[in-house]
């Protein structure tokens, strides 16, 4: 079970639209791919990109699996939390990668914002943590 986080340099960059065409291109050739956005921010209603990521892989996963943390407001995680009153807990996050490992020959994880941008005060979803290191293939 191998697993790729892509990240990017911003939000609006294209993430969810090379992992999508990854899912794509990785079911075509007889993959099992989960997906996972495991924050995302600016959501109102429904996670698009949370969305878009599970019909590109056709990952049967409930959305809550796929996407475990919905905010309302468009900037980083660690500050649209903070705003909504949700504590995001990084272990939870660890432990639900490490299982949807398992759930396919493939994990795309798709990151939030840019490169640096904190899920909370110690980590960052790329560079540093417990996150990255799950995802590492």
């Amino acid at each position: 079970m191998s697993a790729l986080l892509v990240t990017g340099t911003d939000t609006g960059v294209g993430k969810t639209f090379v992992a999508c065409a990854l899912a794509t291109a990785l079911r075509q050739r007889g993959r099992r791919v989960a997906v996972m956005k495991p924050v995302e921010t600016g959501v109102e209603g429904e996670p698009a990109d949370a969305l878009a990521l599970r019909a590109a892989a056709a990952d049967p996963a409930p959305l809550g699996d796929i996407c475990p943390y919905r905010l309302r407001a468009p900037l980083a995680p660690a500050v649209a939390a903070r705003l909504e009153g949700v504590t995001i807990d990084v272990a939870r996050l660890v432990a639900l990668v490490a299982r949807r490992r398992q759930d396919a020959d493939v994990l795309l994880v798709e990151g939030a914002g840019g490169l640096l941008v904190p899920l909370d005060a110690r980590h960052s979803v790329a560079l540093e943590g417990p996150l990255k290191r799950a995802c590492v293939l």
